[in-house]
């Protein structure tokens, strides 16, 4: 009887002692947070820079995320990758950041869920037609909206999207790709908050640019991390120019002491935008350029080399020809890009909207080849710029050549489809191609076989001036060698946004005509990061993760194996053991 009793006390000691260890564990766990990454590529490891960035929050930053509610398989994956990402951001911070997850219709009445969704598209957070296929036999439908707002500091706001998708399709390989770019993007958001504009960017102007209403949506992007400026080095403007003309005329050394003061303007910049001139640099103006690239000023060019707009196809026809841009192609030519004289067509494209002829007084969209989308299914290797990128949309682009040069590298951005052709200037732009198309006309398609074409790249190393054989006057000391980094992209386009008749602007990348939105604004604000990012942030972007999905085809043929292994061993199993206790008991206690 007291061993019985021995035996009670025992038990009763020692599973006081287990809820005991198991009560301080939990209490533990809601004071600290710690978590081991055993995952192969280090999914859940942020980089150095992210965590160096975290680390330095000083005040609260509140992240509202509307990814939340009925989700499907794959965004409920998304969403714990997101709480993940923050959850370890937060920890690093000292708990200055605060996460909330809200689902936003949840008991809202129709016409309070529209006020919504127009309330979010303003603000760029597009809700997205959540379709849930994992059921074979039905499929549901829910929308959510796969992003967040961003709140710091007194009344600061800002959102934040994490859906990656192609052509505003979202598949498992876009959730992954969505994944993959979480830590980019939650860094991103955090240096938005501490962002102290310690960096200049020029955008150039008095060459028949952009206008700035044209260029509006990018400027109020960079301008949340740097300061932007137009750049006038125009020597044909009225403030520069004649002022330079009759000194010229004059005095030879006022001439070039005006020129030293423009090259001292430009080199007040960390980064210069070329987007779109229709006229040439002067050889003085090339001769600035060229100077503050080899003092190690990082250059963006947005080139269109032919002269083609919608505009001029009201007769369903034009005819286009190349812009007098003779300095400036000899000054890239001289770092090692050839910009070609053509125009791109890609079977890959966006749609223009033109009446039906089938339908009288309808509309619809067609295909047109002339605006090329550049996705992230190319075969090359993928540059942090444009890796995981959603499809870039080109409007009349051109090609460029890379040339092979001593100590410089030239990287391809962004790449077309193989389903190519381009046409050489003069080239004729008629919207009959469109019924060559809508025929399948086999000879027509034929001809698409240009194979992948180069739109944008990244050229850096060290370069030799253009001008070292060329005679400038000027006081400025001159460099004949230095190394810097450059962007160039063979569409004039890239950086424009819709404008409409009533002055009012579209967020670059969309399109409004189809309602499709485009990769364009993220697409150049990495370019800017990759140049001027002390941080290293764009490297994160680096980071690959492998999801390893399910093959569909495969689960409906073998379902009904695997749904009997599932159902029938478990109870296999328990049958087995309780027919081997079985045996073994009676075995025990026969003897």
């Amino acid at each position: 009887m007291k061993n019985k009793r021995k035996h009670k006390i025992k038990a009763i000691i020692d599973l006081s002692i287990l809820l005991s260890v198991v009560v301080v564990i939990n209490l533990l766990s809601t004071g600290y947070y710690k978590k081991f990454d055993l995952t192969k590529e280090k999914r859940y490891t942020l980089s150095e820079t992210s965590v160096k960035l975290a680390e330095s929050v000083d005040d609260y930053i509140y992240f509202k995320v509307y990814l939340h509610g009925d989700l499907s398989s794959k965004f409920k994956l998304l969403k714990n990758a997101v709480s993940d990402v923050l959850t370890e951001f937060r920890e690093l911070s000292g708990k200055n950041i605060e996460i909330e997850f809200v689902d936003p219709f949840e008991g809202k009445d129709n016409k309070e869920k529209n006020d919504l969704l127009q309330a979010f598209e303003q603000k760029g957070l597009r809700p997205y037609d959540d379709v849930d296929d994992a059921s074979i036999e039905s499929q549901t439908r829910n929308l959510i909206v796969p992003g967040a707002e961003v709140f710091y500091g007194s009344g600061k706001s800002f959102v934040l999207y994490f859906l990656k998708t192609e052509l505003g399709m979202a598949n498992e390989e876009n959730i992954n790709q969505s994944i993959e770019n979480l830590e980019y993007e939650i860094a991103h958001a955090i240096r938005k908050c501490k962002a102290d504009q310690n960096k200049k960017i020029g955008i150039l102007t008095g060459h028949g640019e952009l206008d700035p209403l044209e260029m509006y949506d990018l400027t109020k992007e960079l301008s949340t991390f740097y300061r932007v400026d137009e750049l006038n080095i125009d020597l044909r403007n009225e403030e520069n120019i004649k002022i330079y003309e009759s000194k010229l005329q004059d005095n030879e050394e006022d001439a070039k002491i005006i020129l030293a003061g423009l090259q001292n303007r430009i080199n007040q910049y960390d980064a210069v935008v070329i987007a779109k001139p229709t006229i040439d640099l002067s050889k003085e103006e090339a001769f600035l350029i060229d100077q503050y690239i080899l003092k190690g000023g990082k250059t963006i060019w947005m080139l269109d080399a032919l002269n083609a707009e919608m505009d001029s196809m009201r007769t369903g026809r034009m005819i286009c020809t190349d812009y007098p841009l003779e300095n400036i192609r000899e000054l890239l030519f001289h770092y090692g890009v050839r910009i070609n004289l053509d125009l791109l067509q890609d079977f890959r494209c966006n749609d223009i909207k033109l009446r039906d002829p089938y339908s009288a007084n309808a509309f619809r969209n067609f295909p047109w080849v002339y605006f090329p989308v550049f996705t992230s299914d190319s075969k090359l290797k993928k540059h942090p710029i444009s890796r995981n990128m959603e499809g870039v949309w080109g409007r009349f682009c051109g090609t460029m050549t890379l040339l092979k040069k001593d100590n410089i590298t030239a990287t391809p951005l962004l790449v077309s489809s193989d389903k190519t052709k381009v046409s050489n200037s003069p080239a004729l732009v008629e919207f009959s191609i469109i019924d060559k198309l809508r025929k399948q006309d086999p000879a027509f398609f034929a001809s698409y076989n240009g194979g992948h074409q180069v739109v944008a790249a990244l050229i850096e190393g060290n370069f030799n001036s253009s001008f070292s054989r060329r005679n400038v006057r000027s006081e400025i000391p001159f460099i004949d060698k230095g190394k810097s980094s450059m962007i160039v992209i063979s569409d004039g386009d890239m950086a424009r946004n819709h404008v409409s008749s009533d002055g009012g602007y579209l967020e670059l990348g969309k399109d409004h005509i189809t309602g499709r939105y485009f990769a364009n604004k993220k697409f150049l604000l990495n370019s800017f990061d990759f140049m001027l990012d002390d941080l290293g942030l764009i490297e994160i972007r680096s980071k690959e993760i492998i999801l390893r999905l399910l093959d569909k085809d495969k689960i409906k043929e073998e379902l009904g194996f695997w749904q009997l292994v599932n159902v029938g061993m478990p109870i296999f199993i328990l049958l087995l053991f309780a027919s081997v206790n079985t045996f073994i008991r009676k075995r025990k206690y026969a003897k």
